[in-house]
């Protein structure tokens, strides 16, 4: 049964007990083992999500879909401590959490366990600006797309018009400092929905704008300015270039193959994940002598 196996997945991420079953400190070598179920944990939750959601070939094969136990409260509850407290979990948590807030039946559920507000206070704390220590870059790269997949979870919310407070400057922020395009396209539609649903789109812009516009007494003008830049910056400085490397693969698909040393160019600088145009490949390449 579902519940059965559901529950198994959690036992394993239970804390060792003392002997008279209460609970103790762990060992710095059963925090670490803790952590690692509760990442497996994580991503068997997260594989479970999919059962069922593939048409297939044969009807009498449909499998059970496991969305009823994943949005149970030890399931929820265990997902929003995760997220929390398990950093290398926080990406397959994140994009467990997307896929269960995908189906608009669930949002309210999802609201009921408190993930709302976890998924609020988290999307205020990810350090989503690329780290100048590569030893930091893996770290890094987790969190931004653990952050895409919490404004979109979020931004599921604001679209049903449930009660949702997210923070409009650190919104713009990432558009402002953020390079990873998969974050900036969670976050230009968490920005779509929050305009759609404004009472003042004017209010709204307004409010967007980055801390550090000046003084709190800054101008109605030097606000709005600032915001609109923003915008106007990330689409032509960044988004721009990543329509170019659609273009450049949609004229020529041997581009895109996954292993070619273009593709490998192309998507991302393998030391810091930046994305880069076709004509800085082909400077590198000269840059490089290939």
């Amino acid at each position: 049964r579902n519940m059965d196996f559901k529950g198994a997945v959690l036992v394993l991420t239970l804390p060792p007990r003392a002997e008279n079953d209460q609970v103790r400190v762990l060992t710095e070598a059963e925090i670490v083992t803790q952590q690692s179920r509760a990442v497996f944990a994580a991503e068997v939750l997260c594989s479970m999500a999919d059962v069922g959601k593939q048409q297939p070939k044969n009807k009498n094969d449909q499998p059970e879909s496991f969305e009823f136990d994943l949005t149970q409260t030890d399931v929820l509850n265990f997902l929003a401590v995760t997220l929390v407290q398990v950093p290398q979990a926080e990406e397959i948590v994140g994009h467990c959490l997307r896929k269960l807030a995908s189906n608009q039946q669930h949002l309210p559920i999802l609201l009921e366990a408190a993930i709302g507000d976890i998924l609020e206070s988290y999307f205020k704390t990810v350090k989503y600006e690329k780290p100048v220590k590569k030893e930091l870059l893996e770290t890094w790269k987790r969190s931004t797309r653990a952050l895409a997949h919490t404004a979109d979870c979020l931004s599921q919310f604001v679209k049903y018009e449930y009660p949702c407070q997210v923070d409009e400057k650190v919104m713009f922020s990432v558009f402002e400092k953020a390079s990873d395009a998969k974050l900036l396209a969670e976050m230009t539609r968490l920005f779509f929905w929050m305009c759609r649903h404004c009472e003042d789109i004017f209010d709204f812009v307004l409010r967007c704008a980055p801390i550090n516009t000046g003084s709190a007494n800054s101008s109605t003008k030097a606000k709005l300015e600032k915001s609109v830049d923003i915008l106007a910056d990330m689409w032509n400085g960044r988004c721009l270039k990543v329509f170019s490397l659609c273009e450049a693969v949609d004229k020529n698909p041997e581009l895109g193959k996954e292993g070619s040393e273009y593709h490998k160019v192309v998507c991302h600088d393998p030391s810091t994940g930046e994305l880069l145009s076709p004509e800085e490949v082909e400077a590198r390449r000269r840059h490089e002598g290939r």
